[in-house]
């Protein structure tokens, strides 16, 4: 696998370790309103932002690819955790019954497969293309 160098590369894998280090230092205080969909946040965030580094430093198309797709298992969980992470917090923590929080993230769940799927339909990406015209090259 080739790499190149971009200027947003270690900012993201900055905001991933400071997600991640934050999840962990949440989960020692677990106990709290609202810590356990904040840490499927920050988890979620960090799983998103270091695909997109890894995206943006690959050189090649199927690489980009690759780690565009694994951003998906981190962008999927955010607004779901988000929401119960609110309701907990503010103590709204009845509307989180089974099947409200399986309705919350059935279309998160639609989602993430038709990215994995995405050859049998291109409903997600219709086309991928790399552009090399600027100072390091992008999946369009």
């Amino acid at each position: 696998m080739y790499w190149q160098d971009t200027p947003y590369t270690l900012p993201l894998l900055g905001a991933a370790a400071v997600s991640a280090a934050l999840a962990f230092y949440a989960w020692r205080r677990r106990s709290a309103p609202g810590v356990r969909p904040f840490i499927v946040l920050l988890l979620g965030v960090a799983v998103w932002s270091l695909g997109y580094a890894l995206e943006l430093a690959s050189a090649n198309l199927p690489a980009k690819l690759f780690w565009a797709r694994l951003q998906y298992l981190g962008i999927i969980p955010v607004p779901a955790a988000w929401l119960a992470f609110v309701l907990q917090y503010t103590n709204r923590a009845r509307w989180l019954t089974r099947r409200n929080l399986f309705l919350l993230a059935l279309p998160s769940l639609v989602t993430l497969f038709l990215a994995y799927s995405n050859d049998l339909h291109h409903l997600i990406w219709t086309s991928t293309r790399q552009d090399t015209s600027g100072p390091f090259s992008l999946m369009v």
